[in-house]
């Protein structure tokens, strides 16, 4: 008997602008506040919840990759991993679309 993981069937997006206490800098920029993007993928009942810290303009690419994870099994990260590489493989390797080292898929 196989095992299948629960189909992933949504996913929102959204960005969060966060004031921070007070003025910071690292010496080469100021700022007042962080912006915080948050997903939340759901599969069946569950819902699993991730954040990073980048532009809002990542939702953008989100909403894009989203289509590419509609029905994929919510536990197969390797296969997940390789969809999503190959969908971005021409937007760069560095920045919002740098692999991560989470899965056996290498891009």
């Amino acid at each position: 008997m196989t095992s299948v993981s629960p189909l992933i069937d949504r996913l929102e997006c959204a960005a969060y602008k966060i004031p921070t206490d007070a003025p910071e800098g690292d010496g080469t920029f100021e700022w007042d506040s962080t912006t915080m993007v948050m997903v939340e993928i759901w599969a069946g009942s569950h819902c699993g919840i991730g954040y990073t810290y980048a532009d809002a303009a990542v939702t953008g690419l989100i909403a894009i990759l989203k289509y590419t994870l509609m029905g994929s099994e919510c536990f197969d990260i390797p296969s997940i991993l390789e969809c999503l590489a190959i969908k971005v493989r021409n937007s760069g390797r560095s920045g919002s679309t740098t692999p991560c080292d989470a899965g056996s898929a290498e891009a």
